[in-house]
């Protein structure tokens, strides 16, 4: 009695929360003054440049993502981390309990984040990189008339991969970077998120990991591939504990990944 009573309360602090992809309706979603609100939010910021640095990926499925929470997560009678398990959950907005999956938590962070910018506002911001970049075709084509290319460097003109540094980018995943600017045309434009991952403890003296002190593990594999998957939304965050045998290994392998942060 004392766990369900327990549960209803973490259920309202932590918020109940309803389909995103309804918020800005006027029928299903904010009302008109709330949407003014969030509009005059926005107004004077480029929505291509927010960065939100700390959003925690988890999971409690080991055989599909080597994710785990310590079993005390599950037992009412620690009050501590299971407030605390149950507070991540119901935050995000749904139960990860409940499903054979740890594929639907990750899922809804994506739907916030590309929901979070009030539609209106993505369909200007494309087209106008939309005009941007048809503005910068053109003055190429006439500066490339004016020139002597040669035959071999119109051909590598058109064979290069896309420039990552520029703010439109089609949706390639073989040249899909991690950096934080970047706007995919096919995706919703939305803040770029720092997805991160938490380690296991690892003993000092032997650099053996010990599930059996570890709260919550989210690995950096489940990490770099739930980013690869959304690129247009998450950067690269995963955690390496200094540790462990192969933290210098570990660390070079994500630095040329073009990893973001390390936890």
């Amino acid at each position: 009695m004392g766990c369900c009573l327990s549960r209803c309360c973490i259920r309202k602090l932590g918020g109940e929360w309803a389909d995103v992809t309804k918020c800005y309706s006027n029928d299903a979603g904010l009302s008109e003054a709330a949407i003014k609100l969030v509009n005059d939010a926005f107004n004077g910021l480029d929505v291509t440049k927010i960065v939100d640095v700390h959003v925690h990926l988890i999971g409690l499925h080991p055989q599909e993502s080597g994710c785990y929470a310590h079993e005390n997560m599950d037992d009412c009678c620690r009050c501590k981390s299971y407030g605390k398990k149950w507070l991540i959950m119901q935050a995000s907005g749904m139960d990860i309990s409940a499903p054979d999956s740890d594929r639907p938590y990750y899922q809804r962070l994506v739907q916030l984040f590309e929901n979070y910018i009030p539609l209106h506002l993505q369909t200007e911001v494309k087209q106008q990189l939309a005009n941007e970049k048809g503005s910068a075709n053109l003055a190429e084509l006439r500066v490339n008339d004016d020139s002597t290319q040669s035959d071999e460097e119109e051909k590598k003109a058109f064979s290069d991969p896309p420039d990552l540094s520029s703010p439109l980018l089609e949706r390639d995943d073989r040249h899909a970077g991690y950096g934080v600017q970047g706007v995919f045309m096919d995706r919703p434009v939305c803040p770029k998120v720092v997805l991160l991952g938490l380690d296991q403890v690892y003993n000092k003296e032997t650099g053996i990991a010990e599930p059996h002190n570890t709260s919550v593990y989210t690995p950096e594999s489940y990490v770099e591939q739930v980013c690869d998957e959304n690129r247009h939304v998450f950067l690269l965050g995963p955690s390496i504990n200094p540790y462990r045998k192969d933290c210098l290994s570990k660390l070079e392998y994500f630095k040329n990944k073009g990893c973001n942060l390390i936890k």
